[in-house]
């Protein structure tokens, strides 16, 4: 049975889920009472927001699964259709029922967000729920990206090489060539679940790594972006933001990484380890004691770099997308003969 627990709680009995799933928290140091309490404040959060949704699966009286659905505002913004996440989606119990409680809750958060108009889905997902990856796939969802979730703190940082470059703030002249960079950087070699996405037109992809580089410059998406400069020129960067809300609910001072790369004539000179070194530097200074970054798992470079630095990985993760749009389904926006690209949607002459 689904529970509208938006509409009719009881947010109390999620609890039971939520603390038999907080295995995924134990890698950033908090305890499981405490991860609980964040999850179901965030859930909270949540199902206050214009058109998301909490709810829940219920088998034999008990609370046996819950999911949140919320659109996704900024993507919508830049690729100009309705999109929404996965924000959480947890069961408890067997394989087989998980599975049962996986299947009813996608198959009524899909009719939601039918419902809501949202044409793409997107749900990240720890890699040991075998359950989870089952039922996306029997969904129609499809993997777009596997990702390495590395951790740092602060005494385990390796020596730093004397450096041939500067690493500083960003400033306000560095705005352009850094643009320049983000908005290539993650749709070439470097390809994300984005660009994996063949219903998200490339250029608005690009868009949108620019617009998030843009967004962590002016403070919403990041609390500081350092820039690696070599002969008066930025030639990498990365941005950081503290969890301020994690914080607050486990007494755990977590900050996560999220852009960064280094220009691609650059790369194998150590630059990005320098980079990272420095940004947990910077966040030790304001208190922070592990840091977190997820690195595409075919990004060999990264993975290298995240190692040198001194971090060790914590977590794996997929993440699924699935398209909702009407009609057939659409030709990849990439490559199609006489494509064209109109309003999110792909049309071809062929």
């Amino acid at each position: 049975m689904i529970i509208d627990i938006a509409q009719n709680g009881p947010w109390d009995k999620l609890k039971e889920v939520l603390w038999l799933s907080t295995h995924s928290m134990e890698k950033y140091e908090a305890s499981p009472a405490k991860a609980a309490a964040f999850q179901l404040a965030q859930l909270r959060v949540t199902a206050a927001k214009p058109a998301a949704c909490v709810m829940a699966h219920a088998r034999n009286e008990q609370m046996a699964g819950v999911a949140a659905l919320e659109p996704s505002d900024w993507e919508s913004k830049i690729y100009r259709f309705l999109m929404g996440k996965i924000s959480i989606l947890l069961a408890v119990g067997t394989y087989t029922e998980q599975l049962h409680s996986y299947h009813a809750l996608l198959a009524e958060l899909e009719t939601r967000a039918r419902a809501g108009g949202l044409r793409h889905l997107a749900c990240r997902v720890d890699t040991r729920d075998t359950a989870q990856v089952h039922s996306l796939e029997s969904a129609g969802f499809l993997l777009m990206d596997t990702t390495l979730e590395y951790l740092w703190k602060p005494g385990l940082l390796t020596p730093e090489p004397p450096p041939k470059w500067i690493i500083r703030p960003h400033q306000a002249e560095d705005l352009a060539p850094l643009t320049k960079i983000a908005r290539t950087a993650f749709t070439d070699r470097m390809k994300t679940r984005y660009a994996e996405d063949s219903h998200l037109p490339l250029e608005q992809t690009r868009e949108l790594y620019a617009e998030w580089l843009l967004e962590s410059c002016r403070g919403t998406f990041a609390h500081v972006v350092l820039v690696a400069e070599a002969a008066g020129k930025p030639i990498g960067f990365q941005t950081y933001k503290i969890d301020e809300e994690f914080f607050k609910a486990t007494g755990v001072a977590l900050a996560t990484f999220g852009l960064g790369t280094v220009l691609s004539e650059q790369r194998g000179q150590r630059i990005f380890p320098s980079l990272l070194r420095a940004v947990v530097r910077w966040g030790e200074g304001q208190g922070v004691t592990l840091s977190r970054g997820r690195v595409v798992v075919h990004n060999l470079p990264m993975q290298r770099a995240c190692q040198r630095s001194g971090a060790y990985v914590g977590a794996t993760f997929h993440t699924f997308h699935k398209w909702l749009g009407s009609g057939r389904p659409a030709l990849p926006c990439r490559g199609v003969p006489s494509g064209k690209v109109s309003n999110g949607q792909c049309h071809s002459d062929v």
